[in-house]
């Protein structure tokens, strides 16, 4: 009688399987969510570093070669570009 479910009811094993698919699934979500996090925080930092941003910009033909290695030189000096203008 007590492996087996009686009618209008569920066995243990059954509600054994549903609370560990409920925790899978709050896994599942968490992990995508923190995936999704640092992909993105990864990304926006990818986006914002300033000689990446310039040698896409030559890659693209948006800046020539001197204009490209001169802001470089400025991004490279010790004094940062504050001191630039």
């Amino acid at each position: 009688m007590w492996g087996y479910a009686y009618p209008g009811g569920m066995a243990w094993w059954m509600v054994v399987i549903d609370v560990l698919t409920a925790v899978l699934v709050v896994a599942a979500v968490v992990a995508l969510v923190v995936f999704a996090a640092r992909y993105t925080a990864k990304s926006r930092a990818l986006e914002s570093d300033p000689q990446r941003v310039l040698a896409q910009r030559f890659a693209r033909g948006e800046i020539d070669e001197e204009e490209y290695r001169s802001r470089v030189a400025t991004l490279s000096s010790p004094a940062g570009p504050a001191s630039a203008g």
